[in-house]
């Protein structure tokens, strides 16, 4: 019997963290701010595949995701094999101010029936620093498709100035930056891109060419551990890995990874049917990374069809009327939820709303950081959690 499952997963997991974010949340630490650009002229010789980013100046075409890589970008071979091992490479945020990037994961699935299942991911996203609070806006879309299904899934998160907008569901959210959590949530081809900066040490320079407009040095492994740490994959239960291959390419300019490209075939990975029975199946992945329109005028704006961050509200209370304990500060989330954030303990600042509230007029009940708060026919809930940094947040919901 076939798996039923989806690469996708991805985008679902993200949209489960941000449903989850009503049960308490980090707070975020302020980004460092981007470096100074490095300019580099852009002339991509290929079409694009993925999705066209909104509200942003239209990008050049961007490489086009394919099975095998399309290295117009010449190269110019070495006959050494120098490594890598005293290279550290940068992320490109680090080094330069704008640009874009685009990407591609492709899973092939062989089921031990002979039948198989083809899944794709696809990114594209933007990058520019910017005089604001964080030092920077960004945005990302994420767009999975399977040949089963008709409409593929799609996610997309907007960080600009002090919002951030994310539609998931066909629905657009938008929250103060500073407060929403999906403003931690990086897409899925930034993981391989950290780790590559510092994992190259045992890969070979196979030599220098041009990719995406940048003079770069292309760096290469089969090393199978290497893989496995960038993909942020293990192995076990008997699962193998074979046909590894890691391409990186380097800018000369700047030492940032322009693109990447990460290829391997698992064996025996274990997977689930629609029953939820184990099954046998054998994978091949190829995940392409490339960034492009290096220092062009690349600016992100949140979409028209975002709607405003709502204003904060409780039931039975004007806007600004609700008590807050000294110090404390009112928001509301993406989710619609009014949050409240104070350096109280939990215990603490209940027995403030407990006294407050009971003051004028509201009757409150419950324990253990859940209550409930009524005044004839006005009702609303309050969680109490602790945050990771000591903090105390009460999510307010009407009921």
């Amino acid at each position: 019997m076939q798996a039923k499952r989806s690469i996708a997963v991805v985008v679902l997991v993200m949209t489960m963290i941000a449903l989850l974010a009503g049960c308490g949340r980090r707070e975020t630490e302020e980004p460092i701010p981007a470096d100074t650009p490095v300019v580099a002229t852009n002339t991509p010789t290929t079409l694009p595949t993925t999705l066209p980013p909104t509200a942003t100046p239209a990008p050049t075409n961007p490489p086009t995701p394919e099975s095998t890589p399309t290295d117009a970008q010449s190269e110019t071979p070495r006959s050494d094999t120098a490594d890598a091992r005293t290279v550290v490479f940068n992320i490109p945020s680090d080094v330069i101010g704008t640009f874009r990037s685009s990407g591609a994961l492709f899973l092939n699935t062989v089921f031990e029936d002979g039948n198989t299942e083809e899944e794709t991911l696809v990114l594209d996203a933007g990058y520019s620093s910017a005089e604001n609070d964080f030092g920077f806006n960004q945005y990302f879309q994420l767009e999975a498709i399977r040949a089963d299904q008709p409409d593929p899934q799609s996610l997309a998160i907007y960080e600009v100035g002090e919002v951030v907008a994310a539609l998931f569901n066909g629905t657009w959210r938008t929250a103060d930056r500073n407060d929403a959590i999906l403003s931690m949530t990086d897409n899925p081809f930034a993981p391989p891109l950290y780790q590559l900066t510092t994992s190259m040490s045992e890969a070979d320079r196979v030599g220098n060419g041009e990719r995406n407009g940048v003079a770069v040095i292309h760096y290469q492994s089969t090393d199978p551990a290497l893989f496995l740490s960038a993909a942020n994959l293990d192995l076990n239960d008997g699962q193998e890995i074979a046909d590894v291959q890691v391409d990186v390419w380097v800018s000369e300019e700047g030492n940032y990874i322009v693109g990447y490209e990460l290829k391997a075939t698992i064996n025996d990975a274990v997977d689930f049917d629609i029953e939820r029975n184990q099954v046998r199946v054998d994978q091949q992945i190829n995940w392409q990374f490339d960034i492009y329109d290096i220092g062009a005028d690349v600016q992100i704006l949140v979409p028209e069809e975002a709607p405003e961050p709502s204003s904060a509200s409780v039931p039975g209370f004007a806007e600004g009327e609700f008590p807050l304990p000294i110090g404390a500060e009112m928001k509301t989330n993406m989710f619609g939820q009014t949050e409240i954030m104070t350096d109280m303990s939990e215990t603490e600042v209940m027995n403030f709303y407990q006294q407050t509230l009971t003051e004028l007029g509201w009757k409150i009940e419950g324990a253990f950081g859940l209550y409930e708060a009524t005044k004839d026919e006005l009702r609303f809930s309050m969680m109490a959690l602790t945050t990771n940094q000591g903090k105390t947040l009460v999510q307010i919901r009407n009921d």
